[in-house]
Order: C-alpha cells, then structure tokens, then sequence
C-alpha cells in the first residue's frame, strides 16, 4: 500500500472532474472571503471588486467579479434561510373549506 502525504498541497493539480483545460483552480482566501461579506452589505458587486482588485496583493484578491457576486447572493440565502423564509414562496397545500351560512 503506497504511503499518502496528506499535509502537501499541490498546485497544478486539476480540480474535480474538469473536462476543459485552462487556469488552474485557486480558492479565494477566507479573510477576502469575509471582507468580501462586510462590504457587499452596502456596496455594489462592482465597487466591491474594483476596489479590492487594486487594495489586495494579487494572491488574495478575488479571481474575478463572478466570486463576489456568488459571496452576496449566498450571503442573502443564508439569512433568509435563518430566519425562515425561502428563496420561492411554498404553497400551502391543506385544503379549506367554507360553509356556506343557512346550509345544514
């Protein structure tokens, strides 16, 4: 049985079950990732990732705007989900029944 290394990371290893070439994946660091979450509260998708583009080092800052726009929209998700409510209204599927007044 071969000996695994699980503490090496390597780099130019494709990720999933990727059927194109191209650039190899990179996850956004976490602390981007966090203030990526701050700032999209009360600023455009846009302004967040402009700004960002130019504050960060290259290797911290989002890969591009489409990360941004995926961090607001799961940012929303999981508040409503937390308070209870759902991205589609859900039918209430009992059925009710009136009854009509003089009728026995």
């Amino acid at each position: 049985m071969p000996i695994i290394n699980r503490g090496t990371c390597k780099p130019e290893q494709v990720h999933g079950s990727r059927k194109r070439a191209g650039p190899v994946y990179i996850r956004t660091p976490g602390t981007t990732i966090e203030a990526i979450a701050d700032q999209v509260t009360v600023t455009s998708v846009k302004a967040v990732y402009d700004s960002m583009i130019t504050s960060l080092d290259i290797d911290d800052a989002p890969r591009d705007e489409r990360v941004v726009r995926n961090k607001k929209y799961n940012g929303k998700k999981d508040e409503r989900q937390a308070v209870g409510l759902h991205s589609r209204p859900r039918r209430d599927h009992r059925a009710t029944f009136t009854v009509a007044h003089g009728v026995a």
